[in-house]
């Protein structure tokens, strides 16, 4: 069977088919989709969305945070953990997972158990759902007093946190 490609060709020449149309056709699907799959780095120098970030807006510091973590590289998780550092302290449930999540594996924070457990416990305590059981892995890896302790720190800032929005 001939595949045939509706094509204008050029003077004198015929028109691309069968095999040539179906390896041409399969090389440009496989460059579109490597667009699509690829980090776009200039999304990140995005100067409206580095400003609204820079000012304080959680989604777009979220949206910075999943951007360099997507780089996966150890500077794009540094700066990952700096930007949801900054939509989690102000109680993006979300954040708050990506942050503790980065805290379990090491990737641009040091290994901190105690301190992931306390960002995933915040976020599913906010509805995150924790589907891989990130929470019990960090559990996992504490003592009583340890978990005891996070627990003790995720009311307290529960309890700020409250204050704060009813003021």
């Amino acid at each position: 069977m001939e595949i045939r490609i509706p094509t204008v060709p050029p003077s004198g020449a015929s028109p691309v088919t069968g095999r040539t149309a179906a390896r041409l056709l399969g090389v440009f699907f496989l460059f579109a989709s490597s667009l699509l799959a690829a980090p776009i780095p200039a999304r990140a120098q995005d100067a409206a969305l580095l400003a609204k970030a820079k000012a304080g807006d959680e989604a777009s510091q979220l949206h910075l945070g999943d951007f360099y973590a997507g780089l996966n590289t150890e500077d794009g998780y540094t700066q990952a953990a700096l930007w949801y550092r900054k939509a989690a302290d102000q109680g993006d449930p979300k954040a708050q997972f990506a942050l503790g999540s980065l805290y379990c594996w090491h990737q641009g924070v040091p290994l901190d158990f105690s301190t992931a457990y306390f960002w995933l416990d915040l976020a599913v305590t906010a509805g995150v759902p924790d589907d891989n059981h990130m929470r019990s892995y960090a559990w996992s890896h504490l003592s009583a007093d340890q978990v005891a302790a996070a627990q003790q720190k995720v009311k307290a800032w529960q309890h700020s946190h409250k204050e704060k929005s009813a003021s």
